[in-house]
Parts: structure tokens; sequence; C-alpha cells
């Protein structure tokens, strides 16, 4: 087993928020892209935060679509 490196003075990074991607501003049927996987957690949290609006996302080629769907 390799030994752990504890290191010192490394700042803790800002969490993300949820201004981060337009919940709010979303109609029914519009969508957004996200490259990379991270949507779904988010996808996860805005369904529980921005009730009753409903979010889906879908992994495609080009990255992540969210719908929102209600």
């Amino acid at each position: 087993m390799s030994e752990v490196t504890i290191e010192k003075g490394i700042e803790v990074p800002k969490p993300y928020r949820s201004g981060r991607y337009p919940w709010g501003k979303m109609d029914v049927g519009d969508s957004f892209l996200i490259e990379g996987k991270e949507a779904l957690g988010s996808v996860y949290n805005a369904n529980k935060s921005h009730k009753p609006k409903h979010f889906i996302a879908r992994k495609t080629d080009a990255g992540v679509r969210v719908w929102r769907d209600q």
C-alpha cells in the first residue's frame, strides 16, 4: 500500500451553484447541452429544488442534453 501525502495550504474550491445552469429560465420543451457527465447530478438536484418543474437528461455524442418536461 502506498503512503498518503498530507498537504497544507490548499484551498477548498467553491461549490457549484444552481446559477450555473438556466433552470429557472426554461419553459417546457426547452433544452441545453452540457459537455461532460456532471449534468446528471445537477439534474437530480434541480428536480428536488425547482419543484414543480421537472427536468430530464440524456447522453448524446456531444455531451448531456437537458430538457424541461414539466
